[in-house]
């Protein structure tokens, strides 16, 4: 694209500003707006929203950089007369900051308060917000109404409350050293609460040269490893990882249990090329391509475990992955639900017991989402032993933990396991 290191920053900084906090700058936008946002063209939304994350969001950006060069952004795309909208509006928004407030999580949210990733807020001149408590929930932390009410039902207001607030944190990189043959130089991390887990603080390029030069340590959050390694598993031989992925579970497995024969394998194209990559030299992890697994596991006669990792909502990791909060919906849900079902079906039916032909020797399932919806957890085991006659057991619910703010040893993702038989 032509852009310097430094301009490549700031831009990805400013999408990310965005994405993050999509609903709260709308609600800010709305305020100084005389018409509704969303009958603006997109180029002026995008602008507008861009040039708010600035105002409100990067501390480090003056005021008059932020809007004059969105002016002349929009201008150059031929909207003389959005220019005079664009710099009015930016300019209302500039005049609606007071100052930068610390914010505890135990405070209650108000309507002028608008929540910073650092653990602090700005006091706004004017309430912004919605002062019913739902409403002021949702557009403080930017989330949809539903996903907010989700978890207020589930549980209560309380717990929706940590549940959205943790989603403004910065996460943290987390490297797994379970299985470190050798320690990880004590410049490069700190303690993390959970143990086998450290807190990666080098640079990106010392990071880079870590995971180059050694297989026993990788990037894995704690709630994900948890999903394999608190679990063992007797008489492992063969195992198969059924979404691999990128192939971080596929990497634990390997460590976990330093015997077996892994088949790793993913329907997307692209995954599956990486895993390649990754495993090409691997003595022990074969990579399948997924049309070609049932042959393959025919041909070893069933395997001892299946790891099903499968594609879900991403509610247990919404501060790392912000644009799930977005798409989080019933029908959603319907849809990933059900091919959540398709996915365990078949990893179900490779490791049966007595058909002749797969998975003569009965295994275990190992089922693992980054989400804490019901309906792909809990309610997934109930259908586990309604719909395929097996039995859910050793159900895990490990939710989100860390604030904005807060210490970096105690960010962790949220996620849920089962082991069905």
């Amino acid at each position: 694209m032509g852009l310097s290191h430094a301009d490549q920053a700031l831009a990805h900084a400013l999408y990310d500003a965005v994405i993050r906090r999509w609903l709260t700058l709308r609600c800010v936008l709305g305020h100084c707006l005389d018409q509704p946002f969303d009958r603006l063209e997109p180029s002026v939304r995008a602008v507008l929203l861009s040039g708010a994350a600035q105002l409100l969001l990067l501390d480090r950006i003056p005021t008059h950089a932020a809007i004059n060069e969105s002016v002349e952004w929009i201008k150059r795309q031929g909207s003389h007369k959005a220019g005079g909208l664009v710099n009015a509006v930016l300019r209302r928004v500039s005049q609606l900051m007071g100052e930068r407030v610390a914010f505890s999580p135990g405070e209650d949210l108000a309507q002028n308060i608008l929540l910073l990733s650092d653990g602090r807020a700005i006091e706004l001149k004017a309430d912004v917000f919605g002062a019913e408590p739902l409403h002021l929930l949702a557009a403080s932390t930017s989330h949809p109404v539903e996903l907010i009410r989700n978890w207020w039902d589930r549980w209560n207001l309380d717990r929706a409350r940590q549940l959205a607030l943790h989603s403004l944190a910065r996460p943290v990189t987390i490297l797994n050293t379970s299985y470190a043959s050798s320690p990880v130089p004590e410049e490069l991390i700190e303690v993390h609460d959970e143990p086998g887990h450290h807190v990666f603080k080098g640079s990106m390029q010392e990071l880079t040269g870590l995971l180059t030069q050694r297989d026993d340590v990788w990037v894995q959050d704690p709630s994900s490893s948890a999903a394999i390694g608190s679990r063992q598993q007797e008489n492992v031989r063969t195992i198969l990882d059924l979404c691999a992925g990128l192939g971080t579970k596929t990497r634990q497995l390997a460590q976990h249990y330093p015997d077996a024969q892994i088949f790793a394998t993913d329907i997307h194209p692209g995954r599956l090329r990486t895993l390649q990559q990754v495993f090409g030299e691997h003595e022990r992890v074969n990579v399948v391509l997924w049309e070609g697994i049932d042959d393959a596991i025919n041909a070893i006669n069933g395997v001892d475990l299946v790891l099903v990792d499968v594609p879900c909502s991403n509610t247990g990791v919404l501060a790392r992955r912000p644009e799930a909060r977005y798409r989080a919906s019933r029908d959603q849900q319907q849809r990933l639900v059900k091919t959540q079902q398709e996915i365990l079906e078949r990893a179900a039916r490779l490791c049966c017991e007595g058909d002749g032909k797969l998975g003569v020797r009965g295994g275990r399932v190992v089922y693992a989402t980054c989400s804490i919806e019901k309906p792909e957890n809990e309610e997934m085991a109930a259908w586990v032993g309604k719909s395929l006659g097996r039995k859910a057991r050793d159900l895990k619910l490990r939710l989100p933990c860390g604030i904005a703010g807060g210490r970096a040893g105690g960010y962790r993702d949220g996620s849920f396991s089962m082991v069905i038989e």
